[in-house]
């Protein structure tokens, strides 16, 4: 017993309160540089107006073409093509300055077609992609009246997608434990054993070094979204090089920074000094997150990098201290054990307090109306995290005002019960990381007022080509499209719609885009006239270039679904 006293006194740490004061004062700092220096932008960027105008017949050669965006814009894929599908504007020509991407034209360009292909990184690192046509002269005219619709973000590259929030999850999931189980060892954690503050000291170690590693990946994987290329290009240079360019760089190396400091913090004997760098390590790891995505590029920035802040962190505690409370449960007494899960949920509700109002803030920012929270994929997967966190919150409460006094009873049942109970947070925490990761990957009604409607996609699958005319099928949904002529040059496209069973459908709003991935045309996008029931028409789309053209129909069916449905169509 004397020994292990001794050992108690030797491993005294900070009061709870100096550590809550230092840690308090470094987030606010943090959250005033983030607030007042991180550039104001929009949650994806959104294509406003282009010179020329798509569709435009110019009687001469423009010096220039112009892309004006609503928010600051990195070129990634930018290129003019001609009729043949060369390039007739070299990367050194293309620039880009406060939200205008500038494509200088070395030469005058000879009368035809032309389309105007750009893959951008929007100020959150997402990809925004699409295309326009113009004419130069009377040869092969695209109508002067072609009705484009707004260009969405680009949601190609699935694998990379899906890579990308992969990582995310077990970024985010290591940042909590480290950060959150590094604040539960100063706070909670006393008067247990040393031997246990040393497991659990090992534990955030493990979880911060899987962290970083997942952080210093992430860059690399966003590069190839944002630039859509083949998954075997993860082993060449350019997917990090454009990922650790964009905004996902900055975010990156701040986290990295701020694991690798609360690492050495953890390994430090206990005083001032190892308490300041846990407190400023932590602060950065979750600061870090608030440079890139969603969190940096809402507006007002005044309330939504605060409340982005206070979230995190208080995400951070709740869900980072449940493996340190099985730690607890597992290797103390049931006295102990109690004691400290009490001075836990005294701090937890302090902490769900500030979690759920800074989430009910920044939901009202980024959905605006309760139409958006219910008619938006956004919306849907948002109540699908409330839900989440409203069973966590049941089973806390249980945990607080059941299982916690049984404990402290003497109830022999009780820990068994409060470590099932605790382990299935943690499940419901790595399902609420899930739907996060999608979240912030999925355009906030905010940013689809200007860019599209989000709604819910349809599974599509895709009907072989007969020779120019195509049909595709989504759902107990068919689209035939006929192209006429069906060669390069103007074409008249009719659209389809019917159910299975041969009944026209009349979907609420309806878009055509057109693409050739194969030489990097991006969707070029219009939205057709009704010319009947279930029929629209596109009286002469220029298909610019010959080869297999990707066309993709979205039907809005109701204000709660989108049918989907793609093909390819042979232009000879």
């Amino acid at each position: 017993m004397s020994g292990r006293g001794g050992r108690r006194r030797l491993d005294r740490r900070p009061a709870p309160a100096a550590a809550m004061v230092w840690t308090a004062l470094v987030l606010a700092l943090a959250t005033l540089a983030t607030a007042g220096f991180a550039p104001a932008a929009r949650a994806h960027a959104v294509l406003l107006e282009t010179v020329p105008t798509d569709g435009a017949i110019l009687a001469d050669s423009p010096d220039e073409i112009l892309l004006r965006f609503n928010e600051p814009v990195r070129p990634i894929a930018v290129q003019v093509l001609d009729r043949s599908g060369r390039t007739v504007a070299a990367p050194e020509h293309i620039h880009a300055a406060d939200g205008t991407l500038r494509i200088a034209l070395p030469a005058p360009l000879p009368d035809g077609g032309y389309v105007v292909s750009y893959r951008v990184a929007s100020a959150d690192a997402h990809p925004v992609a699409g295309a326009f046509l113009f004419t130069v002269g009377s040869a092969g005219q695209t109508p002067a009246d072609a009705r484009a619709i707004g260009e969405t973000p680009d949601r190609s590259g699935a694998g990379w997608w899906w890579a990308v929030a992969l990582i995310r999850v077990v970024r985010d999931a290591a940042l909590l434990a480290a950060a959150g189980g590094a604040m539960a060892l100063l706070f909670v954690a006393g008067g247990t054993d040393p031997s246990v503050r040393n497991r659990i000291r090992r534990g955030l170690l493990a979880a911060a070094g899987l962290g970083i590693g997942a952080a210093a990946v992430g860059p690399g994987l966003q590069g190839g979204l944002l630039a859509g290329l083949p998954a075997h290009a993860i082993l060449e240079p350019d997917p990090w090089r454009i990922g650790w360019t964009s905004s996902a760089g900055p975010s990156a190396v701040v986290t990295i920074a701020g694991l690798a400091l609360l690492a050495t913090g953890l390994r430090m004997r206990p005083g001032a000094v190892r308490l300041l760098a846990v407190a400023i390590g932590l602060t950065a790891a979750t600061g870090g997150l608030l440079l890139s995505g969603h969190a940096a590029a809402t507006d007002p920035r005044w309330l939504t990098a605060p409340a982005w802040a206070l979230h995190l962190l208080a995400a951070a505690f709740w869900a980072g201290a449940l493996w340190p409370l099985l730690v607890v449960l597992r290797a103390e007494q049931p006295a102990t054990a109690a004691r400290v899960l009490r001075r836990f949920s005294r701090l937890a509700v302090a902490a769900v307090g500030g979690l759920v109002t800074a989430g009910l803030a920044i939901a009202t920012v980024q959905t605006g109306t309760v139409t958006a929270l219910f008619g938006t994929g956004y919306g849907r997967l948002l109540l699908a995290k409330l839900g989440l966190v409203a069973g966590l919150l049941l089973i806390a409460a249980n945990n607080k005002w059941r299982l916690t006094p049984a404990l402290a009873a003497g109830d022999a049942g009780a820990a068994l019960q409060l470590r099932r109970a605790i382990r299935a947070e943690i499940g419901v925490v790595v399902a609420i990381l899930a739907v996060t990761a999608v979240l912030a990957q999925t355009p906030p009604p905010a940013a689809e007022d200007t860019g599209g409607h989000a709604s819910h996609h349809r599974s599509h699958d895709h009907e072989g080509v007969a020779g120019r005319a195509v049909t595709a099928r989504a759902d107990g949904i068919m689209a035939r499209l006929e192209v006429t002529p069906g060669t390069a040059g103007p074409n008249a496209v009719t659209i389809a719609l019917t159910t299975a069973d041969g009944d026209p459908v009349r979907p609420l709003e309806l878009s055509v885009a057109f693409s050739q991935p194969a030489i990097g045309i991006a969707p070029i996008k219009r939205a057709p006239a009704a010319v009947g029931p279930g029929r629209y028409r596109l009286e002469a789309f220029e298909f610019l270039v010959p080869g297999r053209w990707t066309v993709r129909v979205e039907a809005l069916i109701t204000d709660f679904e989108k049918a989907v449905l793609t093909a390819e169509v042979p232009i000879q």
